[in-house]
Formats: C-alpha cells, sequence, structure tokens
C-alpha cells in the first residue's frame, strides 16, 4: 500500500524479533501472544510490500531489505512515541490559544474571565462577545458559551450553569411614564440595549409613552443611563443589586424578575478535547454554578 504509514505496534513487534531472533523470544519479552506478534509481523509486510524475516533451521534473520530498514524502522518508531507524548501533554496541560464566544451580558464578568487568565498563565485567552449563535466549526471558534442551549443539535451542549437579568428603571422614570405589567410593555417604553443585542422597534400603544432606543456598547453604560432616567435596562442582577437596595433604581418586572438564562459551553463532538478547553469549562463550571 503505496504511501501507507506502518503503525507504532507493528514497528515495535519488527524491532523486538528482530532483536530477538524469534517470535516465541520476542512475545515472551513483550507479554504478547506470538499470534498476536505474528499478524503484526505479516501486517507490516504486505504493508511495506517487502518480507524483513527469514527463517532459518535456527531462528528467525533479517533479510536483505529488513536490515536495510532496520534503522530507519526504530527512527520512525521514536518520532512516533514523541508525537504521542506531544500529543498527552497537550491534553494535560492547558496552553496555547484559545478563542472563545460568550454572550454581552457576561462581558462585565471581569473577575471570572481574570481569574482564569490567572489561574492559567499559558492560556492566550480570546473572548468574542456577542448574543448570536455562533457556529465553533465554521468561525473557528474553540467553544462558545450560550444563553441557551442553541438549535444545532449536531454539537455537544454542556450546561456550566446561569446567571440572572432583572428589568430596571430609575423611580423618576416609573412616576412619570408607570410601571410595566408584562415583559411585552417593552415595546411601548424607551430601553437601553447593548448593541450587539439587536432590537425591533414596536409601536407604541399609549402615544405617551416615550419610545425610544438607546445602545449602549457595555453594561456600565446601560446602568449609568437606568440611573439617569433614560429607560428601562436589563441586567444582570450582581450588577444592580446595589443601586436597587439604595433605591436609586426600581425593579420595573417584578412578576417576571429575576429572569434565570441558563449557560450552555457548546463546541463540535470530539473524543479528546484540549486541556485548555477542559479547563476552561470546568473553571466557568465552578464559577457559573
Amino acid at each position: 500500500m503505496h504511501g501507507a504509514i506502518p503503525s507504532s505496534e507493528d514497528l515495535e513487534t519488527f524491532l523486538a524479533i528482530a532483536e530477538a531472533g524469534s517470535l516465541t523470544a520476542a512475545a515472551r519479552a513483550m507479554r504478547q501472544p506470538k499470534s498476536t506478534l505474528s499478524r503484526r509481523l505479516a501486517r507490516l509486510e504486505e504493508l511495506l510490500g517487502v518480507h524483513l524475516l527469514v527463517r532459518n533451521r535456527h531462528r528467525l534473520e533479517l533479510s536483505e531489505t529488513g536490515v536495510a530498514l532496520l534503522e530507519p524502522a526504530r527512527q520512525a518508531l521514536t518520532m512516533l512515541r514523541e508525537l504521542a507524548n506531544a500529543a498527552d501533554q497537550s491534553r494535560a496541560v492547558p496552553e496555547g490559544r484559545l478563542r472563545v464566544s460568550i454572550p454581552i451580558d457576561l462581558l462585565g464578568k471581569r473577575e471570572l474571565w481574570l481569574g482564569f487568565a490567572e489561574r492559567f498563565p499559558n492560556v492566550a485567552l480570546e473572548l468574542e462577545p456577542t448574543n448570536r449563535h455562533v457556529d465553533p466549526v465554521a468561525e473557528r471558534f474553540d467553544l462558545a458559551l450560550r444563553g441557551g442551549r442553541g438549535p444545532d443539535e449536531t454539537l455537544v451542549a454542556r450546561p456550566v450553569g446561569s446567571y440572572r437579568l432583572i428589568a430596571v428603571a430609575s423611580p423618576e422614570y416609573v412616576a412619570r411614564f408607570g410601571p410595566l405589567e408584562e415583559p411585552a410593555a417593552l415595546r411601548r417604553h424607551s430601553c437601553i440595549l447593548f448593541r450587539a443585542m439587536g432590537h425591533r422597534p414596536g409601536h407604541p400603544d399609549r402615544p405617551e409613552l416615550p419610545h425610544r432606543h438607546i445602545i449602549c456598547p457595555d453594561e456600565g453604560s446601560a446602568l449609568e443611563g437606568a440611573r439617569r432616567g433614560l429607560g428601562v435596562a436589563i441586567l444582570r442582577a450582581e450588577v444592580v443589586q446595589s443601586d436597587v437596595d439604595s433605591g436609586v433604581l426600581v425593579p420595573v418586572l417584578d412578576a417576571y424578575d429575576p429572569l434565570v438564562v441558563p449557560v450552555y459551553a457548546v463546541y463540535p463532538e470530539r473524543s479528546h478535547l484540549r486541556a485548555a478547553v477542559t479547563a476552561f469549562i470546568d473553571y466557568v463550571s465552578k464559577h457559573l454554578s
């Protein structure tokens, strides 16, 4: 089979037989049945299209071709072992570039991302915030964190925790425009949104209510906009809790808050994940659970 690559076990068998001088001695040294070694040798010879060993009256000896291939076989086996060791180390030690898509809502969890960077200094973490369900394969992400599992059932979706959202506004805004009875009422109010979340303006049922959307680049800006009475912001509970406790902001959808958003780590199904990927998933699971 031209161009085929021998397996490490077949090369190891060939070298063991050549050194021991017989199948019996090689089988004893390798602690393998003679039939197994004989089958591997035959497979290697068929793969290469040559006879590597010849039998005389007392023992197996290397053929002329076997002598010529003995040292290349040793070198090839050494390289295969080094490759396997390197792969094991890559799986065992978190390192290298790690490109991850995360929800916009989680961008502000600085301690989570910085804590991971401190814990794993050999990993170059690249976060790309978006609420769009990215395709990890086509867009070359190592994995994606999603708020919700997403529609693609060909991907592995592992639950790693959740976060809470609360709709808030300033007391002045609520006093002027009234409380919200249900989430659909958000369409009639000013909303402070993140840029990447997108929005579809509706048609206000009550003309006296404001109806504008302020698009902010980060949750800090959205929080400040809510404090200034510019509209309703839906933010992580931990971001607004101190303002709610002090009365600077008030929840406006008490019957529905907090909204619990499940978080999934989504990645293509693979038998062996890189150590950096598994370390990231485990770290996020610990801090979001």
